[in-house]
């Protein structure tokens, strides 16, 4: 034998050795664990001042074979270093085999003991199949080339007939990781099964004994059967796990198992991989207690599920059917409630109705908050869970199927069964759904339109059916589209003003989500819902199935379109619908008489609304702003005005309008643009006007305008020197007396076009009422002589002939320029 060879060898084989923090104690063991204690106490002297303990030993089957590790602690109590170079472990068989030892990478690298201190080393072999712990020998032996074999065995450790070296369920035991001891435990389990698999939940508790912060990441788990099968254990929070000194956190693993091993001993075996050879060397292994399947969670249980190491409570918290002619459309709210100290991640659940003859039908959900990542400690969240099913689906003889970790590349695993809730009713609009001491109807789902969106709204009536006043309860909802709850979060609004409902009175709201203007509604749901606080999902309450959009109602002019809106009840008359025809573009016009029907002073409700063509094109109208209170019976002027391409055909187009109420939008170009309540006016071709040619009663919105006497000239001041354009005339200017406001800013635009080859235009802007900074107001009066001054230094190289021009007067009114009058008149004549 190469005796030089043989010594190398060994000095490369015994240099990884683990310290031991705090001195020369020895590495701490659970109090529980008889085996570990008894193994303890089974001391090998290497010298008269150094002693070697075995701490732990476990097995572990992976690819290269079943492995095991174990790890002594080497005491040094002299004064001078002791050399690892000079002794070995052997680990042999009960029959006789001797099983080659290898030492972990980070043993390598240290070959001393220094004294008075302790150090843990790790060493592996590869076993047979057959052995048990109680099979193997650990020798401890020194190298003397004096002796047979060139080795002296100092002493041997075994485990005991019937010792184990595993962790009971539930109790502690500190494992080496890393070089830092690991207090670890196995603190809850769960097993769920469906007709292929067992799936098992396991929480796992580690509490970092060292003094730095350790990166769980490298941390492998499996289960391991009495008989050496071992299935990976899935720990994805391992990955982003750091545990700091002193720190402890629960992490919560699953693992997926054939069905026929449940019932059998298993064990949960922490392993540390490592690199080189891609070897798992165990470090801890936990005893599970019989693994006893979790039962369908019946109708009105809560089922306790763990999430990050937190306990959250799950609960099928109501479910209905929607039920059509082909199918039917499921919707279950399924509720959690995080009843551990810290959030935890919102879990990756996905939902699958299975009808008692074993059919599956997948679901899918929306949380309550989609921006809400975390489930708050204490909270309660629910998730709308919607699918279409069989049309004849009975969900009293289905379950719920929650499952976890489902990729494309993976099945995941089941959470829980659960039965369902008896089955929710149901009803259409017109039903009037009894809720408590209170009546609520659907009035209507109308969709209307914007811009680039439309809006479906759901038009709710709550009344009070008791004899006592009481207050308003917080009903909201959503929408469902061909049995798919929308995506976007529908928003309400509150026509009403009550706080408080009298006995039968009534309370009237909108709930409206934006939809593509694109959307078919072949089938529409509304859901009613309540919030009982602003920290708890929506109640589900009532669902108003099987519904189509209710028509809007068409309005002639003149005709009454009723505000009943407590606090804002009104009356508004479409008095005149007109097309102004401009140069470039033309001009959709509009006045509404709005009379306030409170009894008391009161503001008027904002309106909206926009055209419609035949092919679905939405060109938005604008209406004049109004913010002043009405007295009791008073009446407003209000406007409305659009641009439109020239040369429309008006019997192509409707007139929408209605309420407005507040959008949720942030931008405030988007704010109070909802159209709700709406009615429509068809156009036709007696809708378009044509311009006043006399310049004699000129209407204008709530007043008339006549021009007598009108005169163009020269400005000159001086004997000679031409500054501009002088216009002249007497005017009546008579307000209409049957308004009490004229809303709106209007002002008249007074325009010279010069008929000449220059075309020479010369505009000035007077305000009708209401005058702002540095406007000019045209006054009401009656044959009042009037100046209008177009200041040009120049007018004289711009004008040639003197022969004609043209007066034109527009009414402008927020973007739009009217032309309500024009006459072409001579210069320097009176007409």
């Amino acid at each position: 034998m190469n005796l030089k060879w043989a010594k190398k060898g060994v000095v490369a084989a015994t240099t990884c050795v683990l310290l031991v923090q705090g001195g020369i104690a020895a590495y701490p063991v659970p109090i529980a664990n008889a085996a570990s204690s008894s193994i303890t106490n089974q001391i090998v002297y290497l010298n008269a001042n150094s002693t070697i303990q075995l701490q732990d030993a476990q097995f572990l089957t992976q690819d290269s074979g079943r492995v095991l590790a174990y790890t002594f602690l080497i005491t040094n109590k002299g004064s001078s270093e002791i050399s690892l170079n000079d002794y070995w472990v052997r680990v042999t068989s009960s029959g006789g085999k001797s099983f080659s030892t290898k030492i972990s990478e980070q043993d390598k690298s240290v070959s001393t003991v220094a004294p008075n201190s302790s150090k843990l080393i790790t060493y592996y072999s590869y076993v047979d199949q057959a052995s048990s712990m109680s099979d193997m020998k650990f020798n401890i032996v020194k190298w003397d080339f004096s002796a047979a074999n060139y080795e002296r065995v100092l002493g041997s450790i075994q485990y005991g007939k019937g010792l184990s070296e595993q962790t009971p369920y539930n109790k502690s035991v500190a494992m080496l990781y890393n070089d830092t001891k690991v207090q670890t435990s196995v603190k809850q389990y769960t097993l769920t099964q469906d007709s292929n698999n067992a799936y098992l939940q396991i929480n796992l508790e580690m509490q970092n004994q060292g003094l730095n912060a350790i990166d769980l990441s490298s941390m492998n788990l499996f289960i391991q059967t009495a008989n050496s099968e071992v299935y990976p254990v899935e720990a994805s929070e391992l990955s982003s796990t750091i545990l700091q000194p002193k720190e402890t956190e629960t992490i919560t693993m699953h693992v997926t198992l054939p069905k026929q091993i449940v019932g059998k001993s298993l064990s949960l075996v922490p392993s540390v991989k490592e690199q080189s050879s891609d070897i798992k060397l165990p470090i801890a292994s936990f005893v599970l207690p019989t693994l006893q399947d979790s039962t369908l969670t019946a109708a009105n249980v809560a089922k306790t599920t763990y999430i990050a190491g937190e306990k959250v409570n799950t609960f099928v918290d109501s479910s209905f059917v929607d039920r059509n002619i082909d199918s039917s459309v499921v919707t279950i709210q399924y509720a959690l409630r995080n009843t551990g100290k810290k959030a935890v991640n919102y879990p990756d659940f996905s939902f699958s109705l299975v009808t008692d003859d074993g059919i599956s039908y997948p679901l899918t959900y929306t949380k309550t908050d989609e921006s809400q990542s975390k489930l708050l400690p204490n909270m309660r969240e629910v998730l709308t869970i919607t699918g279409k099913t069989v049309s004849d689906v009975d969900l009293s003889k289905a379950k719920l199927i929650v499952c976890s970790g489902v990729t494309d590349k993976s099945n995941g695993y089941v959470v829980g069964a659960y039965q369902f809730r008896k089955e929710q009713a149901s009803g259409s609009a017109a039903t009037t759904y009894k809720y408590g001491n209170y009546e609520v109807n659907l009035n209507a789902i109308q969709r209307t339109a914007s811009a680039d969106t439309d809006y479906l709204i759901a038009d709710v009536e709550i009344k009070n059916t008791s004899t006592s006043t009481t207050s308003v309860p917080n009903l909201t909802g959503y929408f469902m589209i061909n049995g798919v709850k929308l995506e976007v979060e529908a928003q309400k609004a509150a026509l009403d003003s009550n706080v408080t409902l009298g006995s039968a009175a009534t309370y009237n709201f909108v709930v409206y989500s934006e939809i593509p203007y694109s959307t078919n509604l072949d089938n529409v749901s509304f859901v009613l819902t309540e919030k009982s606080s602003a920290n708890s999902a929506d109640k589900t309450i009532y669902n108003f199935s099987g519904q189509k959009v209710t028509e809007i109602s068409s309005i002639k002019k003149n005709e009454i379109y009723s505000n009943k809106i407590s606090g804002k009840k009104s009356d508004a008359k479409l008095l005149k619908s007109m097309i102004y025809e401009g140069e470039s573009d033309d001009y959709f016009y509009a006045e509404f008489e709005v009379a306030n029907k409170e009894l008391r002073a009161s503001s008027i409700s904002e309106m909206t609304g926009y055209l419609v063509d035949n092919s679905g094109e939405v060109i938005p109208v604008s209406f004049s702003t109004f913010d002043q209170k009405v007295a009791a019976n008073g009446n407003v002027l209000l406007s409305a005005s659009a641009k439109i391409d020239k040369g429309i055909d008006p019997s192509d187009y409707e007139f929408v309008f209605g309420q407005s109420v507040a959008s949720a939008a942030d931008s405030a170009e988007n704010k109070g643009n909802i159209l709700v309540k709406p009615v429509k006016y068809s156009l036709s071709s007696n809708d378009v006007t044509t311009v006043n040619s006399t310049l004699n009663k000129i209407q204008l919105p709530g007043y008339t305008l006549n021009l007598n006497r009108v005169n163009a000239m020269l400005n000159v001041t001086g004997m000679y020197t031409v500054t501009g354009l002088k216009l002249t005339f007497d005017y009546d200017l008579v307000r209409d007396t049957a308004y009490d406001y004229i809303a709106g800013n209007h002002k008249l635009m007074f325009e010279f076009v010069d008929q000449g080859t220059g075309k020479t235009t010369y505009s000035k802007e007077f305000t009708l009422g209401n005058p702002a900074n540095g406007e000019i107001e045209l006054e009401e009066a009656n044959d009042q002589a009037f100046e209008i001054q177009f200041e040009d230094q120049a007018i004289q190289s711009k004008v040639q002939s003197y022969d004609k021009y043209k007066l034109n007067i527009y009414d402008v009114y927020e973007d739009a320029k009217i032309l309500v009058a024009s006459k072409e008149l001579k210069w320097f004549t009176v007409e």
